[in-house]
């Protein structure tokens, strides 16, 4: 390919990415947020499982792969850098939720 055939290509590509036929088009959301989760503070489901799973040592280190002292103790050193800030239009997961999401 020619250099006056390669100037002409990328005026094309130019002229394509000027009026957005090169990017994807973008996908409308369905949910702000999805059913299942509307209901999450309510339930309480992970909340439950968490006081649960913490009463007994041998489960909660089946399940999360560390004992609960170390689990608290990386809880402590991230929890300032996972916490989001809750919004007037939803309230976020809570530090051990995201944590617990991010290991199993």
């Amino acid at each position: 390919m020619d250099y006056d055939h390669y100037m002409q290509f990328m005026k094309v590509v130019q002229v394509a990415n000027y009026f957005g036929y090169l990017n994807a088009p973008k996908k409308d959301r369905r949910y702000w947020i999805h059913p299942f989760n509307q209901t999450r503070e309510e339930t309480r489901r992970f909340l439950d499982f968490y006081e649960k799973i913490r009463l007994n040592s041998d489960n909660f280190f089946t399940n999360y792969r560390m004992s609960i002292a170390s689990f608290d103790e990386l809880m402590m050193k991230i929890r300032p850098y996972i916490t989001k800030q809750e919004t007037t239009f939803r309230s976020p997961i809570c530090a051990e939720e995201r944590l617990t999401l991010t290991i199993r």
